[in-house]
């Protein structure tokens, strides 16, 4: 069974824009850069039974590994991935969110297999209840409703369409990224990745 691995990287000035009142935009452009590639280096590491898709309005992004580009079509985030969704062939879907730079391989291997497993949608909630990774089958179609208490919309929206699924709870691997205070906490972490250590210590 083949799997596609979504990740919706708008590459604009406007993305993060909490954060930009914090920090430069051209830090946060780089954080924006290395924690993409990280979640590109983590889909392109699982077997061959995975494709990878980079959804971006930035079809002249230059990051390493073997994906594929899909053009960002969508004025919003939610429609976006649903004209990407709506294009491809594989019969799972794993959308993982750019901003996660703790996520590892292992983290993608998890929930697809759980979604095998258990014939559930799985959800991975950030920390403030947004969507981190969402997995799931073509087969059941729902609308897209990624932003802020999306964990909790998506609830809502399986239990009125009778559609089985599993909220994982909140793990640090799923942690995103949005405003300064998240890069405070995340230093307080035993570890992370070197690139990020040195962009949270450049701004602290």
């Amino acid at each position: 069974m083949k799997i596609g691995v979504l990740i919706p990287y708008r590459g604009t000035s406007l993305d993060k824009s909490r954060l930009r009142k914090s920090i430069t935009s051209k830090v946060v452009d780089e954080l924006l850069h290395q924690m993409t590639q990280q979640v590109i280096i983590a889909s392109t590491s699982l077997s061959e039974e995975y494709s990878t898709y980079l959804l971006t309005k930035n079809e002249s992004v230059k990051f390493a590994g073997d994906f594929t580009i899909l053009k960002d079509q969508g004025e919003v985030l939610n429609d976006s991935i649903k004209l990407a969704v709506s294009s491809l062939k594989e019969d799972i879907i794993l959308i993982v969110m750019a901003d996660l730079p703790l996520v590892r391989k292992e983290d993608l291997e998890k929930i697809v297999n759980l979604h095998k497993t258990s014939m559930q949608v799985i959800v991975a909630p950030s920390s403030d209840n947004g969507t981190s990774l969402l997995c799931f089958n073509l087969k059941e179609p729902f609308d897209f409703v990624f932003g802020c208490n999306s964990a909790v919309e998506y609830q809502s929206i399986f239990t009125e369409k009778g559609i089985r699924f599993k909220l994982l709870k909140h793990e640090k691997y799923y942690r995103d990224i949005d405003t300064f205070k998240d890069l405070i906490e995340i230093k307080e972490l035993n570890f992370i990745p070197i690139w990020l250590k040195k962009i949270v210590d450049a701004v602290m």
